[in-house]
């Protein structure tokens, strides 16, 4: 079963907070989700899914620019969006990169992939995000096309549609479902390394430009950066 990466990407409505466009070192979040998923060897290629609305528009323009297939579909709906983001390509299976995820570690997009791929439909759900392990901003959710068509079949909550994947991975009797848990020095829940809020901007962007002029790095290398900083700052705050 071969994987391709789906990137669900729509600009905000009033009074909320999506960091898709916003630019940090150089470019939108959104560019560095693309480029850091790009690394990874185990995908037949990525799309970007974003809707009809006039306001992602945008989202387009910044595709075509950079050359990233893009799909248009159904706003309100993002379960409905992704799945036929995903039909678009032919592939039958998918990792899920969210865009507010500009650090994501190509290798763990590549461990998804890999269980996707290997265990051919034997799983329906292969997610980082079951239980609070990896730092936020490596969410990597794996699926196949038929579980996901299964849960637009199911689910008819609008609430829950707009949130994804949840109905497929919040129903352990329907689907079969593993949760994907990281070595244990990477074992940080409480560390955030993606763009929840405004105030994630600066320091995402101090993150990158430490790593300036490389885009291979590692979420050991990240945490380790973090953790050092942090050091340094209560040594100052100390001194």
């Amino acid at each position: 079963m071969k994987v391709i990466a789906v990137i669900p990407a729509v600009m905000p409505a009033e009074n909320e907070f999506r960091p898709c466009l916003y630019e940090i070192a150089g470019k939108p979040v959104l560019g560095h989700v693309l480029d850091r998923v790009a690394r990874a060897g185990n995908l037949v290629g990525l799309v970007v899914a974003t809707t009809q609305a006039a306001r992602d528009d945008a989202v387009v323009s910044f595709c075509e620019s950079r050359g990233t297939p893009c799909f248009r579909g159904e706003a309100g709906n993002m379960l409905g969006l992704i799945l036929a983001a995903l039909k678009s390509t032919g592939q039958k299976g998918a990792v899920l990169v969210h865009p507010d995820s500009p650090l994501i570690d190509p290798a763990i997009v590549d461990h998804v992939a890999n269980l996707v791929e290997m265990t051919d439909g034997m799983l329906d759900f292969v997610g980082t995000n079951l239980t609070p392990t990896y730092p936020k901003g490596m969410d990597v959710e794996g699926f196949t096309l038929a579980a996901l068509e299964d849960s637009d079949r199911r689910c008819a909550e609008p609430e829950i549609r707009a949130q994804g994947t949840l109905y497929l991975r919040t129903h352990s009797r329907l689907y079969r479902i593993l949760s994907v848990k990281p070595e244990a020095e990477l074992h940080r829940p409480e560390m955030v390394l993606n763009v929840a809020t405004v105030d994630d901007l600066a320091k995402i962007e101090a993150i990158l430009r430490h790593f300036e002029g490389r885009n291979d790095f590692t979420l050991a290398e990240l945490i380790a950066f973090v953790d050092k900083s942090a050091a340094e700052a209560a040594d100052t705050k100390t001194a």
